[in-house]
């Protein structure tokens, strides 16, 4: 339960998919507060555009018990 798919600033060769349980797109902010910018629900996949950026400019992370699945891209 809340822990973090994929961070801001990381990357990963992966594509991760939420199976069951909901996620958020969210941003710390400066005074330790997160703005989450959008909710995952199950079929979506979280970092689709993390081919597009060199590293992820926001976190991922479930906000419940939750299965994520991922497929690696060669």
């Amino acid at each position: 339960m809340r822990e973090d798919i994929i961070r801001e600033g990381e990357h990963s060769p992966d594509i991760h998919i939420v199976m069951s349980g909901p996620a958020c797109r969210y941003k710390l902010l400066e005074n330790g507060n997160r703005q989450i910018m959008a909710f995952l629900v199950p079929g979506d996949p979280c970092d689709a555009e993390i081919f597009i950026l060199k590293e992820m400019d926001h976190s991922i992370g479930s906000l419940a018990p939750s299965v994520i699945a991922w497929c690696r891209v060669t």
